[in-house]
């Protein structure tokens, strides 16, 4: 569901572990994959699903030349619950870095913009040289907490969503 009506509902099943492995994550290495989604849901029309993903491929092309972009233009009407656009950019890199973009859709934005957002926001967090990008950092943070041994992650800059993230491991796991 799209906002302000919600709905939406997600389920996840997941398989328990006695430990948690360390992770290094210090290489960034190539990026070798981008792809992503470019939605609309309810009575907003498909050519900007079409727009928002167009405009981001131009948007990356100007810097990543040499590699194939696959951004999918999706359109969900039976299941929608209200109207809502947006995209998603997933860049992968040769050491399995992760790095993304997106942005919602907003009355009265062209499509065009909102896939140039989303497209800036990812190659943001690919210039950086971390192996994460800005919004994956602090969530790491408490598996690397509980983890037997040490991880190490490179980052760009360190959000203050991270620095929360630390202080609030470092208080659950009395560091």
């Amino acid at each position: 569901g799209y906002y302000p009506k919600g709905g939406g509902e997600v389920v996840v099943t997941v398989n328990p572990v006695k430990e948690l492995q360390p992770v290094t994550m210090t290489e960034r290495g190539n990026i070798t994959k981008i792809y992503g989604r470019a939605f609309v849901a309810g009575v907003l029309p498909y050519k900007l699903a079409k727009d928002m993903s167009a405009a981001a491929v131009r948007t990356i092309r100007k810097e990543i030349k040499d590699l194939y972009i696959n951004i999918q233009a999706l359109q969900e009407k039976e299941k929608a619950r209200g109207n809502g656009n947006g995209i998603i950019i997933i860049a992968e890199s040769s050491t399995g870095c992760v790095f993304a973009g997106s942005a919602l859709g907003k009355k009265g934005v062209y499509a065009d913009k909102i896939g140039i957002e989303a497209a800036e926001m990812l190659l943001r967090n690919i210039r950086h040289n971390g192996c994460v990008d800005e919004f994956l950092q602090d969530q790491l943070i408490i598996f690397m907490a509980l983890a037997k041994g040490t991880s190490r992650i490179r980052v760009g800059a360190v959000t203050l969503h991270t620095q929360t993230a630390i202080h609030i491991a470092e208080q659950l796991t009395q560091v």
